[in-house]
């Protein structure tokens, strides 16, 4: 995986993938409860993220690769390097109330924003989920000088019948 940084055309290429791969992939993961399509690419666990849009209003949801630790749920905002933040971290810092599908289980949460010494230990926790963020983050910061964010995501309640 090269940590070069997108070129424009493969930034928006990359963009409109993840977008198609992630409504597919949530449609059968909702659809088998979380039985299917629960990795991403057979090397990390996925969830859906359900965000409140910024703008909109709207509910949106996001496939995701995520860690755990405690009752928390830890999501690295890479966009596989991208010079933006992706939409559901934008969502989440204007409303942090979300809900996070793991397999079969659906929790309330609340996000925040992850810093300092947590960021650090945390960053390191969720490369042993997923390598790749280590090539996300260099890309991002050669593309834009863009910081990753880590949204560390709290238990606020289990929903039933989801």
């Amino acid at each position: 995986m090269s940590n070069q940084p997108f070129t424009e055309k493969q930034e928006q290429q990359a963009v409109k993938t993840m977008r198609f791969m992630s409504r597919v992939q949530a449609w059968v993961f909702k659809k088998t409860g979380g039985r299917l399509f629960n990795t991403f690419f057979f090397l990390a666990p996925v969830g859906i993220l359900t965000s409140k849009g910024r703008k909109s209003g709207q509910w949106r949801e996001a496939c995701l690769v995520y860690g755990e630790i405690e009752n928390k749920v830890l999501l690295i905002a890479s966009k596989a390097g991208c010079s933006t933040h992706p939409l559901w971290y934008l969502n989440l810092k204007a409303h942090p109330e979300c809900k996070m599908q793991l397999r079969n289980r659906v929790v309330e949460m609340r996000a925040r924003e992850a810093e300092g010494e947590e960021k650090a230990a945390l960053w390191e926790k969720m490369t042993t989920v997923y390598k790749g963020f280590n090539t996300y983050r260099e890309r991002a910061g050669m593309a834009s000088g863009r910081d990753v964010p880590l949204m560390v995501l709290e238990k606020q309640a289990e929903v039933k019948g989801e």
